[in-house]
């Protein structure tokens, strides 16, 4: 066998190749969608749905059509310092809407990502919010709070992170660097040395890192994971409700990382949310009959009173719901105060079930009546 010689620079050109970050799909030449989004021109810039537009229009694939929102996001919008030093929990999340960040052009970790989650979504791209923790880049003196996303493009699940990339930008914004490319459809385990999500699911590898290995010193229980994929589960997912994903992710969340305070207070946020909703629904049902049906249940048709029974019998899983959705709540609250606050609504959804309980069987004797 002949043993060639590799030429010396070729050993040294490979040898730097090895040491240089992990970067991703983002080697491919983007340097004309790269324009465009640089040089979108003022009637794309009116409103989110204009740019849209202007995207689709230019863009030859989904995953130019990624790339430009990604590029036009990191170099339209500013971090705003001021906004980063507000308790995560006080922040106005109005300023960091979709809409207020594309009309100001200033936004946290929140912002962007939402703004990227609202324009890809626009395209029918897969997209989804990313919450969790980053340490590094904007953040060096500790681990805080962070936001990122995942997209789908040519069926794989990738991550982004705009706000780092906008901050790795040069300053006159023009040179995409080798830092900005880290966060644009970057390796997943180039990402765990400085994300952290909430949902393990999120990290898009078997090969998952934990709270002890990404915090420095920290206290937890043993970590669960999920026991599907994350392809699996993402794909299967990401067709629900917003909010029942929101649940479903913190709940994973949870149990990765057991009495992590942020989990906790998101995973209570969304019950809380999905409780509303399902009450809502159950007492404008029930306000419905009370008003036209209660006191006239003799003069109603043998139709309507069919009808009512149907309407009044749909009402029967919510509630069973939003009984398991209180308890669960009240099980996360740690404070007196909102443990009887729980306690409280745990008593009008009784009460509401008493109501619906009576007005079922009033409505079901009156259809006996005329049978």
């Amino acid at each position: 066998m002949i043993k060639i010689q590799t030429p010396r620079f070729v050993r040294l050109a490979m040898f730097t190749f090895l040491l240089m970050p992990p970067l991703s799909i983002s080697c491919q030449n983007f340097a004309r969608i790269d324009s465009l989004a640089m040089n979108a021109p003022l009637l794309a810039k009116k409103s989110p749905l204009d740019l849209a537009a202007y995207c689709q229009a230019n863009a030859h694939s989904d995953l130019e059509m990624v790339r430009f929102y990604f590029v036009w996001v990191a170099r339209n919008t500013q971090y705003d310092e001021r906004a980063a030093k507000i308790p995560n929990l006080e922040f106005d999340q109005r300023k960091q809407s979709p809409q207020s960040v594309f009309k100001t052009h200033k936004a946290i970790c929140t912002g962007y990502s939402r703004l990227m989650e609202h324009l890809c979504r626009l395209s029918n791209i897969p997209v989804l919010y990313v919450a969790g923790y980053g340490k590094g880049n904007l953040n060096p003196d500790g681990i805080q709070p962070h936001a990122w996303n995942v997209i789908k493009v040519g069926g794989e699940w990738s991550l982004i992170d705009a706000t780092w990339a906008s901050n790795a930008l040069a300053a006159d914004s023009s040179n995409l660097s080798v830092e900005f490319e880290r966060y644009f459809m970057g390796l997943p385990d180039f990402f765990q040395k400085g994300h952290l999500p909430y949902d393990p699911v999120f990290q898009l590898t078997t090969e998952t890192i934990n709270r002890q290995e990404f915090f420095p010193l920290t206290e937890g229980g043993d970590s669960e994971k999920p026991e599907e994929d994350f392809n699996t589960i993402l794909n299967n997912e990401y067709t629900l409700d917003s909010i029942d994903f929101t649940i479903k992710s913190h709940r994973r969340g949870l149990a990765f990382m057991p009495n992590d305070s942020n989990i906790v207070v998101k995973l209570r946020g969304g019950l809380k949310e999905k409780s509303y909703w399902v009450l809502k629904g159950v007492q404008d049902q029930l306000s419905d009959f009370s008003k036209n049906a209660d006191k006239n249940l003799e003069k109603l048709s043998i139709y309507k009173l069919r009808e009512w029974s149907q309407n009044l019998e749909h009402q029967a899983e919510p509630l069973q719901t939003a009984i398991e959705i209180n308890k669960e709540i009240e099980n996360l609250e740690t404070k007196e105060v909102k443990i009887e606050e729980s306690r409280q609504k745990r008593q009008q959804i009784f009460d509401l079930i008493g109501y619906f309980s009576q007005s079922l069987k009033a409505v079901k004797e009156e259809i006996g009546k005329r049978q």
